[in-house]
Formats: structure tokens, sequence, C-alpha cells
């Protein structure tokens, strides 16, 4: 069999899957008429298809039909920073809410704003109302439907979030959390809760290519098995904000999981969303493949290569951007483009003369 080379690109695209750059979203109207309903819309930071509910969906305006879940807190007379150490989603827990037909979000029973929210107001106070949101929803009630176990409604803050990658790239879902919209006021009649989320996962996808050598030949590339070995699937995703801006931390990381991918080049399939994580040593690419070279004059069906195999760390590859990669963080995808070809047999030919002997004949007499 011919010996085979392997090289290897990557691109980290920061901010592809969940950190672009800031910018703004498209905000669904749901006018109030009669009472101060808290109404929503929601959005998400980027614009690049996301998975959520074994399928992909334009995350940059989420469909007709997709569902969040939401967390509300009402302050008394204060705000998250005060009360954040000590208080529970006492205004929504878990509140189902869904996208129409007709781009609104809506959810039931309607909850409505309190009335300190002025100067005016027979109160002592201005009352104030914090919100959050998850995606996609627990349908169970209880998460564990998506690998996902939100937090209790006796939880303070934000919450430890739990989550398990699922096995099957098909099955795995598009984890997302809104940052927090804190210590919302009441300001005019058809105000809403507006709710950017971000990806908290990591998207790591394998490409596997011919060598233009071998492209120019007319050959092509069948992918046996290709398979990510040795990634943590577990872990608790906290989020917390500091009067500013929301973050989303992960920690008690465990579990090893050899993911089997797609082998369809084009498939969304090949896209694994996985727990933000250091990129231990043990983390490996592995492949096996077949090259099809076509017909010739020789072989007129064509012929095949096959068991063709690689396996590569991916601890501390550089990038195209120059960088090592090291770990895997919330919110980008990470592409590894594995190139594969075949060492060609090269010949080189001496010729030696034939060495002179001298025989020597004895003739009998």
């Amino acid at each position: 069999m011919l010996a085979k080379s392997v090289t290897i690109a990557i691109l980290t695209v920061a901010g592809l899957l969940a950190g672009c750059a800031d910018r703004e979203g498209e905000f669904f109207e749901s006018v109030v008429h009669e009472h101060s309903a808290v109404n929503f819309g929601a959005y998400s930071a980027s614009a690049v298809l996301t998975r959520a509910g074994g399928t992909f969906i334009d995350a940059d305006a989420f469909d007709a039909g997709d569902i969040i879940g939401v967390m509300g807190f009402h302050h008394d007379n204060s705000n998250w920073v005060a009360d954040s150490a000590t208080i529970k989603p006492n205004f929504m827990y878990d509140q189902e809410v869904t996208k129409q037909e007709d781009g609104t979000w809506t959810y039931s029973p309607k909850k409505y704003w309190p009335n300190e929210t002025g100067k005016d107001a027979k109160s002592e106070g201005i009352d104030r109302l914090s919100f959050y949101g998850y995606y996609p929803y627990s349908q169970t009630g209880d998460g564990k439907y998506y690998n996902l176990i939100i937090p209790k409604n006796t939880d303070t803050g934000m919450g430890r979030w739990e989550f398990t990658v699922r096995d099957k790239s098909s099955e795995q879902v598009d984890f997302m959390l809104s940052d927090l919209a804190a210590d919302q006021v009441k300001t005019k009649i058809d105000q809403k809760v507006e709710l950017k989320f971000h990806h908290v996962l990591s998207q790591v996808t394998t490409h596997i290519q011919l060598a233009d050598s071998l492209k120019e030949l007319g050959c092509s590339l069948t992918v046996n098995q290709l398979a990510l070995t040795n990634t943590l699937n577990h872990g608790y995703c906290t989020p917390t904000y500091d009067g500013s801006k929301t973050s989303f931390n992960w920690g008690d990381l465990s579990g090893q999981t050899t993911y089997s991918t797609d082998k369809e080049p084009d498939s969304l399939n090949r896209k694994l969303l996985l727990i933000p994580q250091e990129i231990s040593a043990a983390v490996q690419a592995s492949c096996t493949y077949t090259i099809n070279f076509p017909a010739d004059s020789l072989n007129p069906d064509g012929y095949s290569y096959e068991g063709n195999t690689f396996s590569v760390n991916l601890k501390g590859l550089v990038s195209d951007a120059g960088k090592a990669i090291n770990k895997w963080e919330a919110g980008k995808c990470y592409t590894y483009i594995f190139t594969v070809g075949l060492q060609e047999i090269l010949f080189d030919v001496t010729v030696a003369n034939w060495q002179e002997r001298e025989y020597g004949l004895i003739m009998d007499e």
C-alpha cells in the first residue's frame, strides 16, 4: 500500500458561533392595549446555522414555533446587584414563551409590570424586574429532554445549569443563554423585554479533503469513519451579572466520550456542539478513508487504496492566525481541516558494468 501524507489547517472563527460583534437584532413588537403586561423580544448575537432539537435553525431570527424558557425576578425597591446573592425567580420560573407566525412572542398566563415604577407612583420607591432566558425550552419541565437540567426555583441568582452532550452529533442541541435584562422598569405602553441570546457551547468541525495533486488526477475521497475522541461531555454553566455584563462560566467538567460524526462532507452533522474545555493531550481526531482513482488503460474500472488511517492529537495545533489552540471557548467555532494524500513512489535507475573476469582454461594434451 502506498504511504500516505496528512497536512492540517485550523480555522478559528472568533465569535462565529456566538461572539459576533454586537449589533442590532430583530425585535418583535407586542403592543399592550389595556394593561401593562410584560412582553418579550428575543434574538441571538450571531447569524450562523445552529442546531436545536436535532435540527439547525437560523439563530439570528428564531422561527415561528420556537420556544424559550424565561426566569423573572422582582426587586422590591432594589436592584439585581443588591439582590443577586439571595433573590430567587420569584416573578417567573421556567416560563414558556413561544414565537408566533406574526413574529410576536406570547406566553400564558400574562404577568404585569409593578405599579411602583416612577416618581408619581404612590409608593415608597421604585420596583424593578430582571429577566433572562434559555434555549431550547425544557419540554419536560426539568430540562432532561435535552440532557439539560435547569436550576430549581429555590436556587438564587442566575443558578447553575447542568448539561451533558449527547453522543450522536445529529441529536446534539445548541444550548443558549441570554444576557440578564437587569433592573427593568416600565417606560412606555409598548415596551418589551429584549433578550439577547449567546451560544454557550463550542462548535468543533472536522473536515477531510484530498491533496490538490490527487484532485488533478481525478481522484475522489471516501470517508469510512471520522471520530473525535476523549472529549469531556458533562459540566455546569454558571451565568453571572456584575452590573454591566453577563458572563457564562463552565466548571466541574467530567466524562470522556468519543463522537463519531457524519461521513458526508457537507453534512451539518459533521459539526459537534461540545462543552468548552481545555484540550487535553488525549483528545484526538481520527479517520479511516479510501482514495479512489479513475479508470485508466490498465484499470478500466478504476482502483482504490483502502484502509488508510490517521490519528492526530489536537492539543496545541496552530491555527491559520498563528495561534496554538489549547482550549475550546464558548461561542466560538473551530474547524480542523485535514488534507490527505499519497506519497508518490519515486524510481532511480543505475546501470553497472558487468564485472570482467579472466578464466583460465586447462587444455588436456
